[in-house]
């Protein structure tokens, strides 16, 4: 593990999609996750994280959640104090990665794919195989509870959930559900997130994948 090389995730459900995510794809194992446990956290310390003397690399992977310019905003705001000016109006669709002679590699990912309103769950979803029959019933039956019937704040996260519940091994978590092949670790969302991780953290690509 490469100590100069970090990645800071808002949560563990996104820390273990990247584990997994690597796994798959047999990423050599050349940066260390921080699970965070928020956003505000994540935002809080990331310029402490910028300040080590240490790192060369940093990337960075939260929610975008209900408001993406405003998530975006917030980035641009603390980077730009911390010296910081190349740094794009909007996110990249790609995964933005900045580059500033005598600072960190700044790489930064905005859940769901760095153009939507949303969170990890959303992007779970863009890994659904094609086709899948129980994921339109899982999003009907969530969708049909009424208002005040519902227990949950999100409704992506308690279509996606019901949906993992469905499976050969019930209610296991996003990350795992990649390992066990229910989420397609080849989906075109997934393939563009391993590809920013490549480019942030100069990952040589597997040949065999």
């Amino acid at each position: 593990m490469d100590a100069t090389n970090l990645l800071i995730a808002e949560d563990s459900d996104i820390e273990h999609v990247v584990y997994n995510l690597c796994e798959h794809y047999q990423l050599p194992e050349q940066f260390k996750v921080k699970n965070k446990g928020s956003v505000s956290t994540v935002l809080k310390e990331l310029t402490i994280e910028l300040k080590s003397p240490t790192i060369k690399r940093l990337g960075v992977v939260i929610d975008a959640d209900d408001d993406l310019p405003q998530r975006w905003q917030s980035i641009i705001d603390r980077l730009h104090n911390f010296g910081y000016r190349n740094v794009p109006v909007t996110p990249d669709i790609s995964g933005t990665i900045i580059v500033e002679p005598g600072r960190p590699k700044l790489g930064i990912w905005l859940m769901p794919n760095n153009q939507l309103a949303g969170m990890v769950e959303h992007f779970a979803a863009f890994l659904i195989p094609q086709g899948d029959s129980l994921w339109p019933r899982a999003q009907r039956i969530v969708q049909e509870i009424p208002d005040d019937s519902r227990r949950f704040n999100h409704l992506i996260k308690a279509q996606v959930h019901t949906w993992l519940a469905w499976q050969e091994d019930p209610g296991r978590p996003i990350g795992t559900a990649i390992t066990n092949r229910y989420l397609d670790a080849n989906a075109p969302y997934a393939q563009q997130f391993v590809s920013w991780l490549r480019r942030l953290f100069d990952l040589e690509a597997n040949p065999l994948l």
